[in-house]
């Protein structure tokens, strides 16, 4: 990314919403044909006006309302440089960020005159309205948001990861929630939910296929995910607190995965009786723990496990598992969405790799739950006893 963005200020001084940016009748477009939908709710002619490079310039929570990426993505096809704002939706700054348009904050556009030139200088962190004596300070991007904005976008900027070739000493270590945070001190995101009165211990697809060297489904991390996680079933036991199972299974048509099975084929070798879809020796359900199969990534999802908490009186769910960026995932979303707190022991949960790994127990963290350490999870479950 050039750290200095020079283009034609378009000034819309009011709130700006994902539904201003790309109304959802064009939701269906993809690729350069966002562009030519972009800002249609508010100026139908800025499609065809607008040049490579050029600024939006807007006031208050740019970008509110729904979590589109298309909204941004829009943007980016239009050939919009940046966005300057005096505040902005903070979905909307990371997706931004995470597609490489820099979404830049100021304290007011007042100054601003619709045609100017203006001048971005992330790397001085300032916006210059050109041949005008106007020079506004850029009070947010720093951190990891500068990496994936040097790198492209989130995409790139992973590659460079995986490669070894990161553009940024910052980038040289993995991105934690803790960097996270300090990336944007003022999000919104990220407040502390705590515990309920009563947990249950959430063991989601912890099965041989994602532990045993030669499946397809093999991965190192969940190896450790499954290890880290003994002490605390072991804890959820002592402590008397409901302790469910789920794992993935199919019948040998696997028609009751549909196009989950038809995106991912091997997930057809998690049939009844294969070994691959057994759970992991380690953490071998007792009699009295319920075991759900289920067939996609979420553990709420055709399966009874919302009805079961309830019936228990659970109002908070230490979620373990495989994999982070699928059936965790889906599993915290969905727990949130059924009432339920959700609590994730960062090290009882694996991936493929440390990217989605720790991108996801970002977004966790930040929007569907309390991602917090084993130490501190087994000190609370010690503490509630």
């Amino acid at each position: 990314m050039n750290t200095v963005i020079r283009g034609k200020a378009w000034v819309y001084p009011g709130e700006v919403t994902t539904e201003d940016i790309l109304p959802g009748r064009f939701l269906d477009r993809h690729g350069s044909e966002l562009g030519k939908c972009a800002m249609a709710g508010i100026d139908p002619d800025f499609a065809t006006k607008v040049a490579p490079g050029d600024i939006v310039v807007a006031g208050d929570n740019f970008g509110a309302g729904s979590g589109r990426e298309s909204a941004p993505a829009a943007l980016r096809h239009a050939g919009v440089g940046a966005v300057v704002c005096t505040s902005a939706a903070r979905v909307f700054y990371r997706n931004g960020v995470n597609l490489g348009l820099p979404v830049i904050e100021v304290d007011s556009i007042a100054q601003i005159t619709a045609g100017d030139q203006l001048v971005v200088d992330i790397a001085e962190r300032t916006v210059r309205a050109a041949g005008r004596d106007v020079v506004l300070p850029v009070r947010n991007l720093s951190g990891i948001a500068l990496d994936i904005l040097a790198a492209g976008g989130i995409v790139a900027y992973t590659m460079a990861k995986k490669r070894g070739t990161p553009k940024t000493a910052a980038a040289e270590t993995p991105m934690t929630t803790v960097d996270a945070r300090e990336v944007d001190k003022a999000s919104p995101f990220g407040t502390r939910i705590g515990w309920g009165r009563r947990p249950a211990l959430l063991i989601v697809d912890f099965i041989q296929g994602y532990t045993r060297p030669g499946e397809p489904f093999y991965a190192p991390a969940v190896v450790k995910a499954v290890a880290a996680t003994v002490p605390l079933l072991a804890a959820a036991r002592a402590h008397e607190i409901p302790v469910i199972f789920t794992k993935v299974q199919y019948s040998e048509s696997a028609a009751e995965g549909g196009l989950f099975v038809r995106k991912i084929p091997a997930l057809r070798r998690l049939t009844a009786g294969a070994t691959a879809s057994e759970l992991v020796t380690e953490l071998a359900p007792r009699p009295n723990e319920a075991v759900l199969v289920k067939q996609y990534a979420s553990a709420f999802f055709g399966t009874s496990l919302g009805s079961l908490l309830t019936a228990q009186a659970v109002d908070t769910i230490l979620l373990t598992g495989c994999s982070t960026s699928g059936c965790v995932r889906a599993t915290a979303v969905d727990g949130m969405q059924h009432g339920f707190r959700v609590i994730v022991p960062r090290e009882c949960v694996g991936d493929r790799g440390p990217e989605p790994h720790e991108a996801n127990l970002f977004d966790i963290d930040a929007k569907y739950g309390d991602v917090e350490s084993i130490a501190a999870v087994l000190a609370k479950l010690g503490a509630k006893s």
